[in-house]
């Protein structure tokens, strides 16, 4: 132990206070005196750390380790820092170390793989991976570890392989029957209409497993319920994505525009508060969920007595989905952030719309589907859009494609339409940007050669995090490319607000079909191809129609802008129509309360 413990706790709190060179200075004076004690180097990085002062909590961090190298703790605190700081061939060696003084380290195992992945060594990733199974083969957590990697780098199907393992030693596993629901979402061997009968399969499955006997058994309301069909309703909101998140975007059109004279809503927020948060805050009653159990959650949303409680997230992140199991509301939706069923037998409805879901989509969910007149989404621009740049017609053999969807979203099915694209528009480029394209460039650039594509004509951009600053970039796209078989939403909508048409392929479940409501919403419904030779036939054939393309780029802002899609009104009376349907629908068998 430490001489000096006293100190350390004492520099903690100066630094927590904000007194960050009191703590600074009380650890170099320790140091002076103890230039080897490695928790006080150790504290110095946290203090560093605490204060912004990355490359300086780094410097500390590595002293620490090289003092105690038969110490975990300051080997994985190097590791982990110098990986935050993309020193990813530093981080290394101190990941290895961590491993041989406890190779059933996940936390070591993964940092390992996420810097061999980022310097391109993927046999070195999967061995990062593979170890962490072997060691710990009957935990769900390395399976869904590596998971995760291959996704970020648009491996769908490999990732799927991983969790299929995961599941043949561990059955029924719920978060692994989880990640292979939403894993296939992306997958194009669930794309065609003859996987939907076993997506809704594995759906169905990770329902159950989110139900326990004791939740079914207490889904029947004890409160009293007015079944007047046309009297005010109070409507819940659960969400993970009040905050700074697509789906944002989406919520904020829905919350103010459905009629207060019918409707008053209550947002429940399962996600931790930013600004935007508070934004939804201002616009009517909400309440901060981030940290409830599922036993307070339902209880919070009965004491609201809330009629039509809608789930806005599916099964993705922060998801209360077994809180809605147990039966919160009278009726139950599920409504925006994932494109499938629940697969929840306490969940009566799904809201899409006729062109997402057609009628045989029936059959593929285990709610009803309320499909609603028009675009099941209304799209609101953010406030941060700069103005379109005024752009140039260039003629075919300058056109710049582009797509700014996540790595995921990117098929082998959509990187052999982007090569097609390409070779049939002669000196054309495709440009690329997302999250995770700095440390998967390499690996795209494989899949993409493997798909018939030559390389040289993608173009990286860098990720923005700024909103603006990302909105800009696209003033150097002619034409957005979607993906398939999981479409874009939100960068549809923002490419469309900027001036930038977008070619969609349609396929056979929600998630290839969105692009196709979304551009008929704006009234570009010709550029939705029906398969992939008219989607490369719509690319090329736009791309070399200068006066047309012109048009839509000087057009297309306004024209979105004024389109159903952007109609918050008229998509509030639409959907205060679907909720009223569901109503009436409920009380007409209020028997079965």
């Amino acid at each position: 132990m430490t001489q000096h413990l006293a100190t350390i706790q004492q520099a903690i709190a100066h630094a927590q206070a904000g007194r960050g060179e009191e703590a600074k200075a009380a650890l170099r004076r320790a140091l002076t005196r103890s230039p080897n004690d490695a928790r006080v180097a150790g504290a110095m990085a946290h203090v560093h750390a605490m204060l912004g002062e990355t490359d300086q909590a780094a410097l500390f961090a590595e002293r620490a380790a090289k003092l105690e190298p038969n110490d975990i703790r300051p080997q994985w605190q190097a590791g982990d820092f110098l990986l935050n700081l993309r020193r990813f061939r530093q981080a290394v060696p101190y990941f290895e170390r961590c491993l041989k003084l406890n190779p059933a380290e996940l936390a070591a195992a993964e940092g390992l793989g996420r810097c061999r992945m980022s310097l391109g060594d993927d046999a070195g990733m999967k061995a990062a991976y593979e170890h962490a199974i072997a060691s710990v083969p009957d935990k769900p957590q390395p399976y869904w570890l590596y998971m995760r990697a291959l996704q970020k780098l648009g491996r769908i199907d490999e990732a799927i392989g991983v969790i299929r393992r995961g599941l043949e030693r561990l059955p029924g596993d719920k978060d692994l029957t989880e990640f292979l629901c939403t894993l296939a979402q992306f997958s194009d061997a669930f794309a065609g209409a003859e996987a939907q009968p076993e997506v809704l399969a594995m759906h169905r499955a990770l329902g159950e497993a989110n139900s326990s006997p004791a939740a079914v058994a207490g889904s029947r309301l004890e409160v009293e319920i007015d079944f007047d069909p046309e009297r005010p309703l109070r409507v819940g909101l659960l969400s993970g994505d009040f905050c700074f998140h697509a789906c944002a975007f989406f919520l904020v059109p829905l919350v103010r525009n459905l009629d207060p004279a019918q409707f008053s809503v209550t947002m429940f927020g399962a996600n931790p508060p930013d600004e935007t948060t508070s934004n939804f805050a201002r616009m009517g009653v909400y309440h901060d969920c981030s940290r409830l159990s599922d036993d307070d959650l339902g209880s919070l949303v009965r004491r609201e007595r809330i009629d039509v409680l809608i789930d806005c997230n599916g099964w993705t992140d922060r998801h209360r989905l077994p809180a809605m199991a147990r039966r919160l509301a009278p009726v139950q939706a599920t409504y925006l952030g994932y494109p499938n069923t629940t697969g929840l037998a306490a969940m009566d409805w799904r809201i899409v719309d006729a062109i997402t879901d057609a009628p045989e989509a029936d059959a593929w969910a285990s709610e009803r589907l309320l499909r609603l007149d028009g675009c099941f989404v209304c799209f609101s621009p953010s406030a941060a859009a700069p103005a379109p740049k005024p752009r140039s017609v260039r003629s075919d053999a300058g056109v710049v494609f582009g797509s700014f969807n996540r790595l995921a979203k990117i098929s082998d099915t959509t990187l052999r339409l982007w090569a097609r694209v390409l070779s049939a528009t002669p000196g054309s480029r495709l440009a690329l940007k997302s999250e995770t394209y700095e440390m998967s460039r390499s690996d795209t650039l494989s899949r993409f050669a493997a798909a018939g594509g030559d390389g040289s004509r993608l173009v990286f951009l860098p990720f923005e995090p700024d909103p603006a600053r990302h909105l800009a970039a696209y003033d150097g796209i002619d034409i957005a490319l979607d993906s398939f078989p999981y479409n874009g939403t939100t960068t549809t909508c923002e490419a469309l607000s900027m001036g930038v048409p977008v070619v969609t392929l349609a396929g056979a479940a929600h998630r290839s079909r969105v692009g196709a409501s979304l551009l008929n919403a704006a009234g570009l419904g010709d550029l939705v191809a029906r398969d992939g030779d008219e989607y490369v036939r719509l690319a090329s054939e736009l791309a070399g129609n200068g006066p047309r393309l012109g048009e839509l780029h000087a057009s297309l802002p306004e024209r979105t802008r004024l389109s159903a899609l952007c109609d918050g009104r008229g998509f509030g009376a639409r959907f205060g129509a679907g909720l009223r349907q569901m109503w009436r629908e409920r009380c007409a068998r209020k028997a079965d309360a």
